[in-house]
């Protein structure tokens, strides 16, 4: 496992190949999001079988990172995987995903375990969480589903109440 420290995802060179436009990363973004996960997570059957009353939840394969990031709370496995994805996407040089890409799907998928879970999925201090939080919040590119996510966490670990947050919208 590849281990980043904070000031690798703040460096200086972001994109090592020509900068991406604000309209660019929008619009990688916003395809990023409706990426089906099945290239990142395994489809696994439901660890536990279903009766014919219960809705069996989507197969983790099968749901987009949106779903990951804003629908029904993923597996928590599910969304360490994803958050694997994006860091390894930092780590390496031939990178598929822009620099500020991974660098905000990595800190969603972080926010997302802290406000779906309770606790961070990451061994990231709080005040490095904050930062990232931050940062990826400062991005004009960021939708507003992807800002309130990053906003509602960076309050949590501030040191608002979860319950003084108001709803994701």
């Amino acid at each position: 496992m590849t281990h980043l420290n904070l000031g690798q995802l703040f460096d200086g060179e972001r994109s090592a190949v020509g900068a991406w436009s604000a309209s660019e990363l929008s619009a990688i973004w916003e395809h990023q999001l409706q990426v089906r996960l099945g290239h990142v997570v395994p489809d696994r059957p439901p660890p536990v079988p279903r009766g014919p009353q219960q809705e069996e939840p989507a197969q983790p394969a099968a749901m987009t990172f949106a779903d990951l990031l804003f629908g029904a709370p993923p597996p928590v496995t599910t969304l360490i995987l994803v958050k694997e994805f994006a860091k390894a996407h930092l780590a390496n040089p031939a990178r598929l995903l822009p620099k500020d890409i991974a660098t905000v799907l990595y800190f969603a998928c972080l926010a997302c375990g802290l406000m779906r879970f309770g606790k961070s999925i990451s061994s990231l201090a709080p005040e490095q969480l904050i930062k990232g939080f931050r940062w990826s919040l400062q991005q004009p590119w960021l939708d507003p589903s992807s800002r309130a996510l990053l906003q509602q966490a960076s309050e949590i670990l501030a040191g608002k109440r979860p319950e003084d947050i108001p709803p994701k919208p």
